[in-house]
Order: structure tokens, then sequence, then C-alpha cells
């Protein structure tokens, strides 16, 4: 009959005393014929940081995860792992793939900002009426609140 542990596996001690075999009285722990110690998973790849040997930690975001407040909420947590971290060690943020969504971001509310200027100039040099400006100036708003209104009301922009 298998059994299930009831506390969670955290140190090499307690994979060692896993049974993996019983017999009657007898028990054959994992200790007994392995030996357990902390270390990497793979010991194939190297990784420096400025030529000092390093440690690699990726954090990846689900796919219903806000990949900014992702970003946010590991940086702010930073400072508490250094605090935990040996005496010598320090901790960096080597890459930010969240960098690009928000550049993105900040790019497309520009081009947009540009976009409504421009038509703006071009109704009032070749129509010569701010009355015929007006028109485009709530449209062009309206029209871009009730693109993004659609998708949010159904859950499918999480980054924004």
């Amino acid at each position: 009959m298998p059994s299930r542990p009831r506390r969670r596996l955290q140190t090499p001690e307690a994979f060692g005393n896993l049974s993996i075999r019983a017999k009657g009285d007898d028990i054959v722990r994992l200790s007994d014929v392995a030996r357990i110690e902390y270390g990497p998973k793979n010991t194939d790849v190297r990784v420096a940081f400025n030529g000092q040997q390093g440690t690699f930690l990726g954090v990846f975001t689900t796919p219903d995860a806000n990949a900014l407040n992702t970003s946010a909420a590991v940086r702010a947590e930073l400072p508490n792992i250094q605090r935990d971290l040996p005496p010598g060690m320090t901790i960096q943020l080597v890459y930010d793939a969240s960098d690009n969504i928000a550049d993105r971001s900040a790019s497309v509310s520009r081009r947009i900002a540009e976009a409504v200027i421009i038509v703006v100039l071009v109704i009032l040099v070749f129509l010569g009426s701010f009355r015929s400006v007006l028109v485009p100036i709530f449209t062009i708003p309206l029209s871009l609140t009730g693109w993004w209104l659609h998708p949010l009301c159904d859950g499918l922009f999480h980054h924004f």
C-alpha cells in the first residue's frame, strides 16, 4: 500500500527517511541506497556575471498573469532576498522582459496622441473651421475607449 508523506520534503534528511521498500520489519530507506544533498539540478551549466561565479534564477509569468505587476513585485522583493543571503553574496537583476512591455505601451500612447494632433491639424488646415475639428476631437477618444473597453470586459487584456 503506497504511503503519502504528511509534510513537505524540504531537507536532505527528510528525503533520506523516505522508505523505498518494506518487507516485514525490514525497511529500506532512500538514505540507505543513495547520497542525498543540496545541489544544482544540472551541473553542465556555468553562470558568470562580470567574470565572477553566479547563480541564475528565472522568474516566468503564467499566461494569465500581468507581466508588469509581476516585475514590480519581484523588484520590490529583491531587498528582502538580499537580507537573507550570506555575507558577500549579492543579488542583481540582469534582464527584465517587462521593460519592453512598458516601453511599447508608452510608445503606443505617444503615437495615438500624435495621430490625434495630425488629424486635428489636417482638418483645420483643409476645412478651415474649428467647428469641423470638434467631431474628431470627440469621436477619436470615444472610439478608442470602445476599442479598449470590449476586450477588457471580456478579460482578454491582462497586461494593461
